[in-house]
This record gives C-alpha cells, sequence and structure tokens, in this order.
C-alpha cells in the first residue's frame, strides 16, 4: 500500500506557512555531491538550521524517525496511523505487521533493528516493540505495559541500550538489562504546557531533543551516567511538530502540509 509517488513535487506558496522560509525541491544530487567536511552536533549548545526547506519526498505523514538509510514514520489521510517504512527519498509502504491498535510516536531505533510505538488504553499506555525479522517484523515483549506514560524516545545503540519515557513526575531513563529493561534516572526537563512531541534520544544517548508548541528543546550531557543540560531551543524548527535529527545532526526532517521536508545546517 503506497500513499506518495516517487516524482518530487515543489509546493507553492509555503513562505508564508513556514515564515520566511524558501522551499525547494531536490534530487539525489543535492545528497550525493561531494561536501568539504562531514556535520557533527555542536557541544554544548543546540544545532541551527536553514530556514531552506526541501521537500524531500510527498507522503502525507506524523512521527518521522530516521536512521541510516531508512525512514518510519505513521502514514495516511491527515497525518495517519499506520505504520509505514521505507529507504529515505523513497515511497513509504505500510507494514501491516505493525498495525496494532491506535498507536502514536513511531520510533525506529538508531541500530533499524527495532520499532516501538506508544498505545493508549484506558487513560493509561503501553510502549510496545518489534524487531526486524528477514524483511518482516516481529512482536516483542512491551518495554512498559499499562503505564502512565504520554511519550517515549526512540531505542539507542548497546550493548545496553537506552530508552526514554515521559511519565507525569519526569523523563525516566530505561536501561535494557539481560532481555528486560529497568528503570534507572528520571530527569527534570519537562516543559510546561500541552502539543508536546516527542522525546528523541540520539544513539549514543547523550542528546535528548523534543517539541512542545512547535518549537524543539534540546538538551544533551557529557555520559550516560550524567543528567541533562538544557541548550535552549534548536533554531530553525520554529513553527514545525516533533522535528527529527540525523545522529550527526547533519539533516533535520519533519512533516507538515501532507509532505515530508529537510533543512541543512546553517
Amino acid at each position: 500500500m503506497h500513499w506518495a509517488s516517487s516524482a518530487v513535487l515543489v509546493l507553492a506558496g509555503c513562505n508564508q506557512v513556514f515564515g520566511n522560509a524558501s522551499v525547494n525541491g531536490v534530487d539525489a544530487a543535492f545528497f550525493d555531491a561531494t561536501i568539504d567536511a562531514l556535520p557533527t552536533c555542536p557541544t554544548g549548545a543546540a544545532p541551527t538550521y536553514s530556514r531552506d526547506f526541501f521537500q524531500l519526498v510527498v507522503d502525507d505523514c506524523s512521527s518521522i524517525t530516521v536512521t541510516g538509510g531508512n525512514m518510519l514514520a505513521l502514514c495516511g489521510p491527515n497525518g495517519g496511523t499506520t505504520p509505514a517504512f521505507g529507504p529515505i527519498r523513497d515511497v513509504l509502504v505500510a507494514v501491516p505487521e505493525l498495525a496494532i491498535q491506535a498507536q502514536f510516536e513511531a520510533r525506529l531505533s538508531h541500530d533499524g533493528q527495532r520499532a516501538s510505538f506508544m498505545v493508549p488504553m484506558n487513560n493509561l499506555a503501553s510502549l510496545v516493540v518489534f524487531h526486524r525479522s528477514g524483511a518482516s517484523w516481529v512482536s516483542d515483549p512491551d518495554i512498559v505495559t499499562g503505564g502512565a506514560i504520554t511519550g517515549a524516545s526512540e531505542i539507542s545503540n548497546g550493548p545496553n541500550p537506552r530508552v526514554l519515557v515521559q511519565f507525569g513526575d519526569g523523563l525516566h531513563e530505561l536501561e535494557e538489562q539481560n532481555g528486560a529493561w529497568t528503570d534507572i534516572a528520571t530527569h527534570a526537563v519537562q516543559v510546561l504546557g500541552n502539543n508536546l512531541a516527542g522525546p528523541h534520544l540520539s544513539g549514543d544517548g547523550l542528546r535528548l531533543w523534543f517539541t512542545n508548541k512547535q518549537i524543539t528543546y534540546y538538551f544533551d550531557r557529557s555520559a550516560l551516567d550524567a543528567t541533562f543540560t538544557s541548550r535552549g531551543t534548536i533554531i530553525g524548527s520554529e513553527g514545525l511538530d516533533d522535528t527529527d535529527l540525523t545522529d550527526d545532526c547533519g539533516v533535520m526532517y519533519f512533516a507538515t502540509l501532507s509532505r515530508i521536508w529537510i533543512a541543512h545546517p546553517k
């Protein structure tokens, strides 16, 4: 099942929607061109992105996460609730094995081998997870079952992966130990207000970001046993919902106006 054409369309008139942004179509040559130096995330500061946005593909999706060369999202009319997966810059294809009841915050693990979703039920929620098995996906035991959770991050890289789960008293950090998830720390990084999307956790577990009222807040830490320090907001994320960053901060992804977009560091 497809929601997109592989053709890249330029959506006119978006400057007024995004503020002072320019919007552009983009083809493979833009990504494949030689660059002078590999991008890196700033130390002790939030990254900054250009407001020249590039339309990646025509997919009506939300809750985008990217890792390596692949993307996971929830797609369909008006952002949709159907999990879809595929290579970046290609059509996202529905994944029947991941289609469970109402789900939010699709998250692709940083090794690309697991997908997790928050599934609400009766004022509580479970954090469910699947792993890739060949060309298919297989259900694993829930990370959290029937908890008072409102959001969750990607699973970081190993050998003992981490995940951040938002509870009422703060952002809990869980670590996978011998196949089980253990709550090891709570971080007080909440931002008051509604419309909070995220959190997102980097592959090394040292960077955190989430979107609140259409601006993305950024945190980092020096080591896995340290607390997160606020670095302010990501310049260029104003007006955007649930932005995701590549691990090197080289690309910011977001979805709006039934399209998937990218921005590069400024």
